[in-house]
């Protein structure tokens, strides 16, 4: 009558508030299941349902609602695999810097074929974090076909970044690369130069909870070892249009098939921020570290052989006796006008 639906992967993190009854597992509601929809398609198109689809006008064959998003996720395949502040780019020359301020004049006010579906954010997209929380948004995400693990979701970082281990492992081509003149920096370090630049194909989303986002993405790939696979920086939000919730660590796109919803994974964001720490190194600079010689109290000692200066009652300064006499008279003037504000008490 039917065919029996795939089942879903045991390994897989997945929502327990949402069950669905076609699958008989948990990480989507029954009416989103998309293979469900398109069994109940297929009942319809071969008569099987017939009597329960009410039919207007002509006998034409009706049309599949998920027809659109069929040929959205064609391109969509079992991947090959899994790959379990930063600043630079290419410059801008005086031609290019003329050419952008010339396409800014003559943006087009036209409206877009198809208005976007608008984004928001509330407490049912965070079922799956544990709070309170301070961690990042990380992840996951096909690229060039291959599942690569531990992506960072960065808005303070001005490039796309992938390490040269990870490009070799999803197995990229040399022959794409190219090269970049300009190095990075804000990787914890001195600058690093970028070994080059790739275009890769990223694809965000889940083919069975909603629609997906398939897009080319430009990378700078480095050869230093980091605790993430991949950053998507800037560049990738402003491409897609994301807009992230770190609150609920969900990264949403706004699409004309639909909203495409990624959800981050606390356990990874950890797991990178502990491999981070045991490095001692950050990719964003988070709080001024405190000089530890504030922290035991102490002060610098001063250098060389010291005079005492009385300029008040109870109040005394240190000068060096290398400094001559009448430079010392004048500043012991000074510091006498100035009693409440310089020297210690004695």
């Amino acid at each position: 009558m039917y065919n029996a639906p795939r089942k879903l992967h045991p390994d897989k993190e997945r929502d327990k508030s949402k069950y669905c009854r076609f699958h008989e597992g948990y990480g989507h509601d029954t009416d989103r299941c998309w293979d469900l929809k398109r069994e109940i398609e297929q009942l319809i198109q071969s008569g099987v349902l017939k009597k329960f689809v009410r039919t207007e006008g002509s006998a034409e064959k009706r049309k599949p609602e998920h027809m659109e998003k069929e040929e959205a996720n064609k391109r969509f395949k079992e991947p090959m695999g899994v790959i379990n502040m930063i600043e630079g780019g290419e410059p801008y020359s005086k031609a290019q810097k003329k050419k952008i301020r010339k396409g800014v004049y003559s943006i087009s006010t036209r409206a877009s074929a198809k208005e976007l579906p608008l984004v928001t954010f509330g407490p049912e997209d965070g079922r799956h974090v544990q709070e309170p929380h301070n961690d990042a948004l990380v992840i996951k995400a096909l690229i060039n076909n291959f599942r690569v693990m531990r992506i960072l979701v960065d808005e303070g970082s001005a490039v796309n970044l992938l390490t040269l281990q990870v490009f070799r492992g999803i197995r990229g081509s040399v022959t794409d690369l190219r090269q970049v003149s300009v190095p990075l920096v804000g990787l914890g370090g001195k600058p690093i130069r970028p070994e080059e630049m790739v275009g890769l194909e990223i694809i965000l989303g889940e083919a069975e909870e909603g629609p997906l986002k398939t897009m080319t993405a430009v990378f700078n790939v480095v050869d230093i070892p980091l605790a993430y696979n991949a950053i998507l920086g800037r560049p990738f939000l402003y491409q897609c249009g994301a807009v992230t919730s770190i609150r609920w660590l969900t990264l949403k796109i706004p699409d004309e098939e639909g909203i495409v919803t990624v959800k981050g994974s606390q356990l990874a964001a950890r797991e990178c921020n502990l491999i981070t720490e045991e490095k001692g190194k950050s990719l964003n600079i988070e709080a001024f570290p405190k000089d530890p010689e504030e922290e035991e109290g102490d002060r610098n000692a001063p250098v060389g052989n010291m005079r005492e200066f009385q300029i008040t009652q109870k109040k005394t300064v240190m000068i060096g006796t290398e400094i001559p006499e009448a430079v010392a008279v004048e500043i012991k003037s000074v510091l006498q006008k100035n009693g409440d504000t310089f020297a210690a008490e004695a």
